[in-house]
């Protein structure tokens, strides 16, 4: 008999998202709401309506929006609200669920991805993302500064020659 320790990892079907920021395009007259997901090391741009993104940073500065209360009322849960998820992306348009607790069954409600997150906001709900999703349309960090450095190295280097000669003494 031995004894042997197993350990079984599964890809999971979706991963926690946290905001990172909202942010203004300077494409359109639109907001960009930037999630960051810890375990890929990845940011998820989702593109909402600027009101939305109004409503959103309202929600995010503790300043309840009307918007989203109406939106809870309409909602009007029996049960629990569990979580939202961004479950798909089909021709550059986000879809989202909010699951919903009652009596022991989940029930997955199709939301607009902007109204999601304002209700997960407001009421403290758990944001998440299918793997797919992420692996879709998750990008890398700005390296930043450091960008900004190599880049300007490289462009150095292309107009200059540089050669190492050793000196004489």
């Amino acid at each position: 008999m031995t004894n042997d320790i197993v350990l079984e990892i599964e890809n999971p079907s979706e991963t926690q998202l946290e905001i990172d920021s909202v942010r203004l395009s300077k494409i359109e007259d639109r907001k960009v709401v930037v999630f960051y997901s810890p375990t890929y090391g990845l940011y998820l741009p989702i593109w909402v309506g600027s009101i939305e993104g109004d409503v959103i940073v309202s929600e995010l500065n503790n300043i309840p929006h009307q918007t989203t209360t109406k939106l809870l009322e309409q909602l009007n849960p029996t049960g629990n609200l569990l979580r939202i998820s961004i479950t798909d992306l089909s021709n550059e348009v986000y879809k989202a669920t909010i699951t919903i607790s009652e009596a022991g069954n989940e029930t997955h409600m199709p939301m607009r991805p902007s109204d999601a997150l304002a209700i997960a906001i407001r009421q403290n709900l758990p944001m998440y993302a299918r793997t797919s999703v992420i692996e879709q349309a998750g990008t890398k960090p700005d390296t930043g500064i450091l960008s900004k450095i190599t880049n300007a190295l490289n462009i150095f280097k292309s107009k200059f020659r540089i050669r190492l000669s050793r000196s004489k003494k």
